[in-house]
């Protein structure tokens, strides 16, 4: 996710959850998860650095 904020050109944060009782909260019962801005994008499964830049461009885009 890092090599992807950095392809879009895009500021933000990659956190890493290893908390059972945040995953807990979250909901999360498939790793890993992939959220954007608030938005489940991925789940389960390591996206590609191209699909992840995709969503970031998505997530941009949306904000304009």
């Amino acid at each position: 996710m890092e090599e992807a904020l950095r392809q879009a050109g895009a500021e933000g944060r990659v956190e890493k959850v290893s908390d059972v009782q945040e995953m807990v909260k979250a909901a999360v019962l498939a790793t890993p998860v992939v959220e954007i801005n608030g938005s489940v994008v991925c789940r389960g499964r390591v996206p590609s650095v191209s699909e992840a830049v995709t969503w970031i461009m998505n997530s941009l885009a949306e904000k304009e």
